[in-house]
């Protein structure tokens, strides 16, 4: 069998952080693991160029030596990578059977000009709700490059809502493909032992805490995640009931309270809050939660939903499309966007009734097995590669 040479396009690929860049690497190192692996990979992007080690079937291609948290310009950066993702494409598309972009951003208007000259066939895939009428209606060139973008071969769409707004932005149904994010199972699972939830614990100094209730909150800490409705909603945590509220992620420097709100003097000494910044190593926190909040104003297929429920954590969510396809009560809570009431009763009962949210914890897992396990979903991108070729 002929090997498929795929191209792909990501801004942010790991080690820099992206939610999009680190499940294209999930799939990716699903697929090159395989032993009878017929698929090369070249990933375009635009950070960390002294931490990539290529080999023969794998290579990334880097605009910047450092990392992406090193570069404060971020436009510039952008519309610098789009000139070098320019450049790239053209020395590199003639050798390769398949353009893959991740994002509907302008380089996937870069991507479909570059494929129909060399005559490739393009996948895109949106991997938030970049495509809503909300987001055309804004400027009329963003409405000339979702055109351009809906001429891709094929748009994968993380979830019916995505779909939809695909439809409604002039792509064809039959070019459409709803994929989800994908979780690697073996690495987000459940604590096998008290031991090892203490022994977390002592990592980050918080051993004392074992039989305390602990919510985890992973995402940058931004206003479209929904943390000042957090900050808001702990503000009337009761002072007789102990909490830890553990924060992951990087700081979007958006909400000046957010830092005031994690050193404020806490006199009574119930409500613990703790701040570890972005990690390598998330699957340590949702293994230790007795629940992830994510009260987001907009999401894509959040992975951190995903890969906290694969670790028998369940999930509290706002009531947007994406979570609302994903998450029941037998999994989590669904809660109005914006309502920090909504928030401290869900968090509260979390507290109060321990069994019945590892019941629901136990749910989480088994759905993560059956739809979301990166076996599962690799497949689909193995065959969506192959069937290009067809």
């Amino acid at each position: 069998m002929n090997r498929i040479k795929v191209l792909q396009i990501c801004f942010a690929y790991p080690p820099s952080f992206s939610g999009y860049g680190r499940q294209l690497k999930t799939i990716n190192s699903f697929i090159l693991s395989r032993p009878d692996n017929n698929i090369d990979i070249s990933v375009i992007t635009a950070f960390d160029a002294k931490e990539h080690i290529d080999n023969r079937n794998y290579r990334v291609f880097s605009m910047l030596s450092k990392g992406r948290s090193e570069y404060f310009h971020k436009k510039i950066v952008y519309y610098t990578y789009l000139f070098y993702l320019t450049f790239m494409l053209l020395r590199k598309a003639q050798k390769c059977d398949v353009i893959h972009c991740v994002k509907a951003g302008p380089e996937g208007a870069v991507a479909v000009f570059i494929s129909k000259l060399f005559k490739k066939k393009l996948i895109v895939k949106v991997a938030q709700d970049e495509m809503s009428q909300l987001n055309i209606k804004k400027n009329i060139f963003r409405k000339l490059r979702f055109n351009v973008i809906c001429k891709a071969d094929y748009v994968i769409a993380l979830s019916e809502l995505i779909k939809s707004d695909l439809i409604c932005a002039g792509a064809s149904e039959s070019t459409i493909l709803k994929i989800p994010n994908a979780v690697e199972t073996n690495q987000f699972k459940p604590l096998s032992s008290r031991e090892e939830k203490k022994s977390i614990l002592r990592a980050l100094k918080l051993e004392e805490h074992i039989d305390d209730t602990i919510i985890v909150f992973a995402g940058a800490i931004s206003i479209r995640k929904g943390i000042r409705d957090i900050i808001s909603a702990m503000e009337k945590w009761p002072p007789n009931e102990k909490l830890v509220f553990i924060f992951i992620g990087p700081d979007k420097n958006e909400i000046e309270e957010f830092s005031q709100f994690i050193h404020a003097d806490n006199l009574t000494g119930e409500l613990i809050k703790k701040y570890f910044g972005y990690t390598d190593i998330p699957e340590q926190f949702f293994k230790i939660a007795d629940a992830l909040i994510l009260p987001s104003y907009s999401e894509g297929l959040p992975n951190v939903v995903l890969e906290s429920m694969s670790c028998g954590a369940p999930v509290i969510v706002s009531d947007i499309p994406v979570c609302k396809e994903i998450i029941d009560d037998t999994v989590g809570n669904v809660i109005p966007i914006g309502d920090s009431d909504a928030i401290l009763s869900s968090i509260m009962s979390v507290h109060k009734n321990t069994s019945a949210w590892q019941h629901k914890g136990e749910n989480a897992r088994r759905r993560i097995e059956e739809y979301y396990g990166v076996n599962k979903i690799a497949q689909e991108y193995i065959r969506l590669y192959e069937g290009t070729q067809n």
